[in-house]
């Protein structure tokens, strides 16, 4: 990786701090850390061996208060310096899970440190034979941990004891190498580790404090991995929580995926998945999905971090809501592109509408059809029954030529008393000429207005081309021309373009 992005501060292997209340496990004796709001919880299981005279104490770590976060849980679900593997099991929400079953996906460049040359060769396969004493923690815990929120276990490796954070993810168990230095060594390292932890702790208190009065979401990931399982949230401060309506609980150790959903475009995250993968920052604007399935869009910018060695560690992701600010953008266009009295499409969007019809010329057989009608004698409704009933007219009338198009066809009001039709799928003269007497039927029905009985009669165009080449305008004209003659026939007639129309 390269050594750009933005500088954070890192510990090394074995330097950052461990979660409170810790408690080391020998063997198979696998016991959670536990804690509440008053300090340590009493537990009717055998203790394991007491560590110092002050064993009581909490052991300072990194955690908010309690009043702040539900259920105790930390907003920072790992550190700078933490390693990170990623285990797949059968169903990581079973209960009993077959330890057999768990499979190691990933492990970061930190763990690969901590654990040794062998993690290299173990991932894709078993954990079992790998870390016998892991395996059956997380087969004894992960239904907890799935429902309950991580826990915190001393376990045996090699010749020394590790600290690990198990928590839920998507794909099954993450596990967290709370870094320790050179392993579980008994009271008098952790007596000596305790200065340095306060220092640590009040740093990222404020860290936490900060973030958490933010107005904007704030979201920390790890860098890796890209592919399946994704990256892993490790932070999300309250603005996240509020905006999408999720609990730190169903968010920590998930992929930021989680957000996203059928709507979100496609073409956005694979440019940002392109960004990432380069490595470089990233900024869009995304729609998103809350927890009840309502949306919302976000103007979303994504920065790297890396560690003192310019080793990329984290994704960090600011978010602000801009969803009135679509909005706002949805009615202007509304408004410049949509008839108010009918809701169609206007004249101004028709250009668009015609030229989407002739580029699906392109190797197809179909051909791009433009019908354009006109409501007879309308002038004379207007002067005879009033503009109010004119509108209530046309309103009408533009319900009656929906509900004889197709569901793929776009129904345009032109101007006044003119409507443009652009078919879908048609190859022949034909099926235009069917479906023009189609609509005259359909709107030639009597209709009641207050008391006045109608009875309306429309005059239809009908221009075809299946050159791509066609312009748009073009084709247009030709169905003006049409429908002109069209009226000049006697009653409601159907005319098709012909060349001797032109002059």
């Amino acid at each position: 990786m390269g050594p750009t992005g933005t500088e954070i501060g890192s510990t090394t292997s074995g330097s950052s701090v461990p979660g409170p209340n810790l408690e080391p496990v020998a063997g198979a004796n696998l016991e959670p850390v536990e804690r509440s709001s008053s300090g340590p919880v009493e537990r009717s299981s055998p203790e394991p061996a007491e560590r110092s005279s002050d064993s009581d104490e909490e052991i300072p770590g990194v955690i908010l208060r309690q009043d702040d976060f539900s259920a105790g849980l930390e907003p920072f679900l790992l550190l700078p310096g933490d390693g990170l593997i990623l285990v797949r099991g059968l169903d990581p929400q079973s209960d009993p899970i077959d330890q057999t079953g768990l499979e190691i996906l990933y492990a970061d460049r930190e763990a690969h440190a901590r654990l040794g040359e062998g993690l290299s060769a173990a991932i894709g396969g078993a954990l079992l034979p790998f870390w016998p004493a892991l395996a059956e923690a997380i087969q004894q815990h992960a239904p907890a941990v799935t429902h309950q929120g991580p826990r915190d276990l001393w376990l045996p490796w090699q010749d020394t004891s590790l600290l690990v954070r198990l928590f839920h993810t998507d794909d099954g168990v993450g596990v967290g190498l709370l870094a320790v230095e050179d392993g579980f060594a008994g009271p008098d390292l952790l007596h000596a580790q305790r200065g340095m932890e306060a220092m640590v702790r009040q740093r990222v208190e404020l860290f936490e404090r900060l973030l958490h009065a933010v107005g904007d979401v704030v979201l920390v990931t790890t860098a890796e991995p890209f592919a399946a399982p994704g990256p892993v949230i490790l932070y999300a401060n309250a603005a996240l929580l509020s905006q999408t309506g999720y609990s730190y609980r169903e968010v920590l150790g998930r992929s930021p995926r989680m957000f996203q959903g059928a709507e979100t475009d496609a073409k956005v995250l694979a440019g940002m998945r392109k960004a990432l993968e380069s490595w470089r920052s990233f900024n869009a604007e995304l729609f998103n999905y809350r927890k009840d399935g309502s949306t919302y869009w976000v103007d979303i910018a994504i920065s790297p971090l890396r560690d003192a060695s310019g080793w990329f560690t984290h994704w960090v992701s600011v978010q602000r809501d801009v969803t009135s600010r679509h909005h706002n953008l949805e009615r202007l266009h509304n408004q410049a592109y949509q008839d108010p009295l009918t809701a169609l499409p206007n004249r101004r969007s028709l250009g668009n509408h015609l030229q989407t019809a002739i580029d699906r010329l392109h190797g197809g057989s179909a051909q791009a059809v433009v019908m354009f009608c006109d409501l007879n004698r309308f002038k004379e409704v207007n002067d005879t029954y009033g503009h109010t009933i004119g509108d209530r007219l046309l309103v009408a009338i533009t319900k009656r030529l929906q509900d004889a198009l197709r569901p793929n066809d776009v129904l345009v009001r032109f101007a006044g008393d003119e409507f443009v039709v652009l078919l879908e799928h048609c190859g022949s003269r034909q099926q235009a000429l069917s479906m023009a007497h189609r609509l005259q039927e359909q709107v030639g029905q009597p209709l009641q207005i207050d008391g006045t009985v109608l009875k309306p009669c429309i005059s239809i165009g009908i221009a075809m081309s299946s050159d791509p080449l066609t312009a748009a305008a073009d084709l247009l004209h030709r169905a003006d021309l049409a429908m002109y003659h069209a009226k000049r026939q006697e009653g409601g007639s159907v005319a098709f373009y012909d060349p001797s129309l032109e002059g």
